[in-house]
């Protein structure tokens, strides 16, 4: 049976002295870095970096990408592709399991 003295009650309502653990505020965030990635399947080239978000091409294996920032999400690596209309392009380069989904360079 617990302590149930007056010091043990104490204790008790006094609570524990531990300090929460705080959650991470580590969020994702463009890294400036430029290279070249070549597709090794087909791949979609987003509007914006989520797999949802709608496709401006779908590009075929072997397709070159130019790119000059990365993001490390939660569970993809995401390339951004400068456009000419002053826009980006956004493609995964690794995806949910951590493959590598073409070669970067």
């Amino acid at each position: 049976m617990a302590n149930t003295t007056k010091e043990g009650w104490k204790k008790l309502a006094k609570g524990s002295n531990k300090k929460p653990v705080a959650k991470s505020k580590n969020k994702a965030a463009w890294k400036k870095k430029q290279g070249t990635f070549i597709l090794g399947q087909a791949l979609k080239l987003h509007e914006s970096p989520h797999i949802d978000s709608p496709a401006i091409a779908k590009l075929p294996k072997g397709s070159i990408i130019q790119y000059d920032a990365t993001l490390q999400g939660p569970l993809r690596l995401w390339l951004r592709q400068p456009r000419s209309n002053g826009k980006y392009g956004y493609i995964v380069a690794k995806d949910k399991y951590g493959k590598l989904l073409g070669k970067l360079k």
